[in-house]
């Protein structure tokens, strides 16, 4: 089934749905790319909802992505509303603030106090140098013995 077009009627404005700053009022071709110019229709809610990941999904209403699951976004996004998942993200990252604060204080403990212990990383890890490095100077010397 074909979808008709409204007759044209006067104050109608027709535009190219490639070019949509090309704006004539009577039905014809679009001047840069030839295309049928399409009548602009006033619609009663223009807000329409589409994917971050998907713009070829493009809703009426807010959901999730048929494709990926993400929240579809509005398109036109207004800065004065209010965003529910910019919230429900802040309120996520200061849960995770407040259980990884006292994580790290335990984990620094021994360096924050002034008295790192004696099996700290840094001190393991600088023996580990001084063994790797003995240890390479054997095995070329015996290399340089063959």
């Amino acid at each position: 089934m074909l979808a008709t077009t409204p007759a044209p009627s006067p104050g109608m404005t027709f535009t190219c749905p490639m070019h949509p700053e090309v704006r004539m009022e009577k039905p014809g071709s679009c001047p840069k790319c030839g295309m049928a110019l399409e009548p602009v229709l006033s619609v009663s809610n223009p807000t329409e909802y589409t994917c971050p990941m998907h713009p070829e999904i493009v809703r009426d209403q807010p959901g999730n992505c048929p494709i990926c699951g993400m929240a579809l976004e509005p398109r036109d996004v207004s800065a004065g509303s209010a965003n529910p998942e910019l919230a429900d993200m802040t309120r996520r990252f200061w849960v995770a603030v407040a259980l990884t604060v006292p994580l790290l204080a335990v984990m620094l403990s021994d360096v924050l106090s002034g008295h790192p212990a004696s099996t700290s990383p840094v001190r393991t890890m600088a023996r580990m140098d001084r063994v790797c490095a003995c240890n390479a100077g054997g095995l070329m010397g015996r290399l340089a013995f063959l």
